[in-house]
């Protein structure tokens, strides 16, 4: 993957994905997740197959521009998600999980220690 810009506004974001992707460009957004639980600002905009960065920054000039390779978007995504050892979605999950055992861990050693 080839980052391709960063913004604080993850609407613009998500504007920016939908365009390159209509030219048959993977785009993936990092930070987006992040954003509501950290409510850090950046989001970035990353091209997922690195030979097709050059036709990402002409989309981003040229709206009607199309890859010279393009890619069926929703079967790439799908592809992704059904490969992820750890989807997007289980993230919350696995910090809520992981904050719950070490907070249990804590009363443990403290009622042990006392």
């Amino acid at each position: 993957m080839k980052l391709l810009t960063q913004t604080l506004d993850h609407n613009d974001a998500q504007r920016l994905k939908s365009r390159i992707e209509r030219a048959g460009i993977p785009v993936v957004v990092g930070g987006a997740e992040a954003r509501h639980v950290f409510r850090s600002g950046m989001v970035s905009v990353w091209v997922a197959i690195d030979s097709q960065f050059d036709d990402a920054v002409l989309a981003l000039s040229k709206p009607n521009h199309m890859a010279a390779n393009p890619v069926d978007v929703e079967a790439f995504h799908l592809a992704v998600r059904q490969t992820s050892l750890f989807p997007a979605w289980n993230y919350p999950a696995l910090l809520t999980y992981a904050g719950v055992i070490g907070f249990t861990g804590f009363l443990i050693w403290a009622v042990l220690s006392a």
